[in-house]
C-alpha cells in the first residue's frame, strides 16, 4: 500500500500562521508550474511505476482549489496514466471556502474525488480575520451545502489570539451541523517568520496548559457525537479515517510531488526544494528537483515507527514491530516501559500512550530517542 501526494503551492493570500511553501498573487506562474509537476510526475514514475501500488491520491497546499479545475483534472489523467492507480480507493482534495465553488466540486467528483478536506480552523468572523483568513463562516456554510452526502473533513485550530473553549465548540458544532465525516483539530504550531509569531512574543496566544484544556475538552465534546479520537488531532465517524494520513502513520511507503513534496520510498527520505523558480527550472532539463536525500537506517527507522504509532490512539502493534524488524518489543524497550507504566496501556498485542495522556508523548518518546 502506498500513497501519492500533490503539492499544489497557490493561495489567494498568505495566512499570518502560514510557513508552509505557499504563494499568494503568482497565478502567472500556475501553468508553467503544472508543466513541470506534469513531467515529474512522468520521471518519478520510470522509477516506481512497478514498485508502488497507489491506494491514495491527496492534493494538498497552498489551496488546490484556488486553481482551475483543469489542471486537478489533467494532473490526475497524469498520474493515472503514468502509475499504478487502480487500487486508489481515497481521493482526497483540500479546499478553503472561499475558492470552492459548486461547479469545481462537481468536475473534482466527476474525476472521482471522493473525499474533501475543508479549512474552516474557526467559525468566529473576527479570528478568521485576525489570521488572514479571506473566507467567512457563511463561506463555509455554502460550500458545505454543495457537499450533502459526501464524505468531508473539516480542519479547525486551537490556540488562536483571544480564542475561548466556547469559541472551539461552536466551531466544531458548525461542522457536525454542515455533515463532516471527519474533523481535525490542530494546535497552532508558531514558526519564527511568520507574522503571527509577533503575537507569541508578546504572550497574546493560549498558553500551553490553556491549549491542553482544550484537548481534553474537545476529545469529551466530539465523543458525544460519536466523533472518536483515532490520532492526536484526528477524529472521525466509524470507518471515515483518513486512508492517506493513516500511511504516514503507520509508516507505509508514500511518494510526494510538487514544491517542498517529501517521500518515502525503499528507506529512503527525500524532499524536494521550496524554491518556486529552482522547480521549474530544474524540471524543464527533466532534472529532478530534489534538496535533500536521506537514507534512513534501521536505529531511525525503529524510532520513527515508533514515534508515529505513538500519535495513534491504537498505539504500537507488536507484531508489525516483529515483522519489520525481527525484535520483541516487549523485551527490546522493557525499561522505558516499565519508566512510564503510569502513562500507557502494556498488553500482548499493543503498546500505547493512554489517551488521557497523549498532551504528554513528546516527553515519552525522548526516552525512546535515547535508546534501550
Amino acid at each position: 500500500m502506498a500513497g501519492i501526494y500533490i503539492h499544489i503551492p497557490f493561495c489567494e493570500s498568505k495566512c499570518s500562521y502560514c510557513d508552509f511553501a505557499s504563494f499568494a498573487n503568482r497565478k502567472e506562474s500556475i501553468a508553467v508550474y503544472f508543466q513541470a509537476l506534469y513531467r515529474e510526475i512522468e520521471i518519478q514514475a520510470q522509477k516506481y511505476k512497478d514498485k508502488l501500488c497507489i491506494e491514495t491520491i491527496y492534493f494538498g497546499g497552498g489551496t488546490p482549489s484556488f486553481v482551475d479545475a483543469y489542471y486537478i483534472e489533467n494532473t490526475l489523467r497524469f498520474l493515472k496514466n503514468n502509475f499504478r492507480c487502480t487500487n486508489a480507493n481515497e481521493l482526497t482534495i483540500e479546499m478553503n471556502p472561499n475558492s470552492a465553488t459548486q461547479e469545481k466540486i462537481k468536475r473534482y467528483k466527476k474525476i472521482g474525488i471522493n473525499r474533501f478536506s475543508i479549512g474552516l480552523q474557526t467559525a468566529i468572523n473576527t479570528q478568521l480575520k485576525e489570521i488572514g483568513r479571506v473566507h467567512t463562516l457563511q463561506d463555509f456554510q455554502r460550500v458545505t451545502s454543495y457537499l450533502q452526502g459526501e464524505n468531508f473533513n473539516v480542519d479547525i485550530m486551537i490556540g488562536l489570539k483571544n480564542q475561548k473553549l466556547v469559541d472551539i465548540l461552536f466551531s466544531i458544532d458548525q461542522a457536525i451541523a454542515a455533515g463532516a465525516s471527519h474533523i481535525s483539530v490542530y494546535a497552532l504550531t508558531v514558526e519564527e517568520n511568520t507574522p503571527i509569531y509577533k503575537e507569541y512574543l508578546a504572550n497574546l496566544l493560549p498558553n500551553e496548559d490553556e491549549v491542553a484544556f482544550f484537548y481534553t475538552e474537545v476529545v469529551s465534546y466530539l465523543k458525544k457525537y460519536n466523533f472518536l479520537r483515532y490520532e492526536v488531532s484526528n477524529f472521525s465517524l466509524k470507518g471515515k479515517e483518513s486512508k492517506h494520513n493513516l500511511i504516514y502513520w503507520h509508516t507505509q511507503e508514500y511518494l510526494g510531488l510538487g514544491l517542498s513534496a517529501s517521500s518515502y520510498v525503499q528507506d529512503k527520505r527525500f524532499t524536494n526544494t521550496a524554491n518556486l523558480n529552482t522547480y521549474i527550472q530544474k524540471l524543464e532539463k527533466n532534472i529532478l528537483p530534489m534538496a535533500t536525500i536521506e537514507n534512513i537506517d534501521r536505529d531511525t527507522a525503529k524510532f520513527e515507527y515508533i514515534m508515529l504509532a505513538m500519535r495513534l490512539t491504537e498505539g504500537l502493534c507488536i507484531q508489525d514491530y516483529y515483522n519489520r524488524f525481527q525484535e520483541n518489543f516487549l523485551q527490546e524497550y522493557g525499561a522505558i516501559l516499565k519508566k512510564h507504566q503510569y502513562y500507557m496501556e502494556i498488553g500482548k498485542e499493543r503498546v500505547r500512550i493512554r489517551e488521557e495522556y497523549l498532551y504528554m508523548q513528546n516527553s515519552i518518546l525522548i526516552d525512546f530517542l535515547k535508546g534501550k
